[in-house]
């Protein structure tokens, strides 16, 4: 499972395929978006604005999918009460609600590991997982 600390980048690393949706446990963004109008604006600023971006904005550039394909993992964080925004909950949070540079903190081993013993525990972890819900 995971946790993320950027809307945007996490929604294009969910659209590239880099991070399976239900691998999410939540993301803490720094939007203050409480209404999931506001949230497609945020989103639509993050197309528009990074488009073609190089460097750090490339992180964020969206333009290799629909803007439509966008707002809807982005309606369905939202709406799955995936997506914490600290600046949108309370008053007393200013400028950004952390500083963390990573995209994704994984809070159990991912499957992406080198060493063997723990790709076989985190597969059985999955089954499991999957046999349970």
């Amino acid at each position: 499972m995971k946790i993320g600390t950027s809307l945007g980048k996490c929604v294009k690393d969910i659209l590239d395929g880099h991070t399976r949706y239900e691998d999410i446990l939540f993301i803490v963004s720094n939007t203050n978006a409480p209404k999931l109008e506001q949230l497609f604006e945020v989103i639509e600023e993050y197309y528009y604005a990074y488009q073609g971006s190089n460097g750090n904005g490339s992180a964020y550039d969206l333009s290799a999918h629909s803007l439509e394909s966008a707002k809807k993992v982005a309606q369905r964080l939202f709406e799955n009460g995936k997506l914490h925004q600290p600046r949108a909950n309370s008053k007393y949070v200013f400028g950004n609600a952390h500083d963390l540079k990573d995209t994704w903190y994984d809070v159990v081993p991912s499957p992406v590991m080198d060493n063997e013993s723990v790709r076989e525990a985190w597969n059985h972890y999955v089954m499991i997982r999957n046999l349970a819900s």
